[in-house]
């Protein structure tokens, strides 16, 4: 759902604007947290400077390496482009933070909020793919404790365990 907000929200900059986020540590005191969010257009065509298109980006880059110019016209275009891309991100990030606190407005907000909590633990947690594993007397274990378990004994066993050497190849 972010991913898919904030491809649209790059893919709708203007190559002329930027973002400016500010945000209120104090929201949970009542104040509005719109007001501290502001979005500024410049005119970079004014600074005499050329926003190039994405695929020149990375040929800008390699220019502005080799030369180390700071005159360069390849220096100046790689760091317009990447304010631009700035830009892009900030703005996607600006959308998304405002329709989390639309959907935290309404009646749903505290079930969204104790879902989202539910999915921060869940990421947490060192366990996410293994669902089942099996004892040594095949028995499956389904629980993440009991899995956890089995892999440090299994591990001891196979880090700790001493194989006997010939004499002859040590020699």
């Amino acid at each position: 759902m972010f991913y898919l907000r904030l491809d649209e929200a790059i893919q709708s900059v203007l190559e002329w604007g930027y973002l400016t986020i500010g945000g209120d540590p104090n929201v949970h005191d009542g104040r509005d947290w719109k007001g501290c969010m502001e979005v500024e257009e410049c005119d970079l065509e004014t600074k005499k400077e050329r926003v190039l298109d994405q695929g020149q980006k990375k040929s800008a880059y390699k220019r502005k390496q080799r030369t180390r110019a700071l005159e360069d016209l390849a220096q100046r275009a790689y760091t317009t482009f990447k304010r631009v891309a700035k830009a892009a991100v900030a703005k996607a990030k600006h959308k998304e933070i405002n329709a989390l606190f639309e959907i935290l407005k309404e009646r749903e907000g505290e079930t969204f909020v104790l879902s989202l909590a539910e999915a921060v633990h869940r990421s947490t947690q060192d366990i996410r793919v293994v669902k089942s594993s099996r004892s040594r007397e095949d028995a499956i274990l389904k629980k993440p404790g009991e899995v956890m378990r089995r892999w440090k004994e299994y591990f001891n066993r196979l880090l700790n365990e001493e194989f006997a050497c010939k004499k002859s190849s040590l020699v």
